[in-house]
């Protein structure tokens, strides 16, 4: 039993230090500094030759952003990635493996730099290069989203002889907290207010974008019923004389 015990002390002993490891301290020395990526869904090379044991702080990252953190298609040495808040020095996340023996980790950016620590693993340094990426994923929306209203949906007979009918409709209106009414656009086409709608649904659509960039649609339906009835025209009465011989005429 007193071996049994001593096992399971020694297996947590060792779980608690692999934790600890992969979490690495604060105390990597500075690389670089950087200003965080801006184009959304590309990686940006932050660092060309970072060691294990360095970190590059990276800057402007506005808060709400997502940002990852990686070292994937690099060779040089096992990573452990760790991310610090610069200014709280809150412990954002860590990875290690993420991508074979390299890291990746997605952070929420709270609106502070942050440093991100490269490490070999478990937590070592070493003078080995090693490339450091970002991506900007997330942007985080600013100010409220403009609200959007359509008109209602319209139902409507069609023209005497058409296949359609001509529909008229008012644009969608939109209001935003900050800009106040804003323009609408109407986003589906090629129809327009004013044009021959066919027989049938067509789904007519509008956006607004506020100054903020943050965008907002609304749909409504144009329906169009096949109301006529068909006209059908027959030829003229015909009279003609029996064929010779017979009881009846080609």
């Amino acid at each position: 039993m007193k071996k049994i015990t001593m096992l399971i002390i020694a297996i947590f002993a060792s779980t608690l230090v692999w934790q600890v490891n992969a979490q690495c301290p604060n105390t990597n020395n500075l690389y670089l500094t950087q200003a965080a990526p801006t184009v959304l869904n590309v990686p940006t090379t932050l660092a060309n030759c970072i060691w294990g044991g360095e970190y590059n702080l990276v800057t402007n990252l506005p808060a709400g952003n997502q940002y990852t953190f990686f070292t994937c298609g690099d060779s040089s040495f096992d990573t452990v990635i760790t991310v610090y808040d610069n200014v709280t020095g809150t412990m954002l996340g860590w990875n290690d493996d993420s991508c074979g023996l390299q890291s990746s980790i997605t952070i929420t950016s709270a609106g502070n730099d942050v440093r991100v620590l490269v490490n070999q693993w478990p937590c070592n340094s070493n003078t080995t290069c090693m490339t450091l990426q970002g991506e900007l994923v997330f942007i985080a929306p600013i100010g409220d989203p403009p609200v959007i209203v359509c008109p209602g949906d319209i139902i409507a007979n069609n023209d005497l002889g058409a296949c359609g009918a001509i529909i008229n409709y008012s644009d969608a209106i939109a209001l935003d907290t900050e800009d106040g009414v804003i323009p609408t656009t109407q986003t589906s086409g090629p129809l327009v207010s004013g044009d021959e709608f066919p027989v049938g649904d067509t789904v007519v659509t509008f956006e607004a974008t506020d100054s903020d960039g943050n965008t907002a649609s609304c749909s409504f339906t144009i329906t169009v019923i096949d109301n006529e009835a068909p006209t059908i025209t027959c030829p003229a009465d015909i009279t003609q004389t029996n064929d010779p011989g017979l009881c009846g005429a080609n």
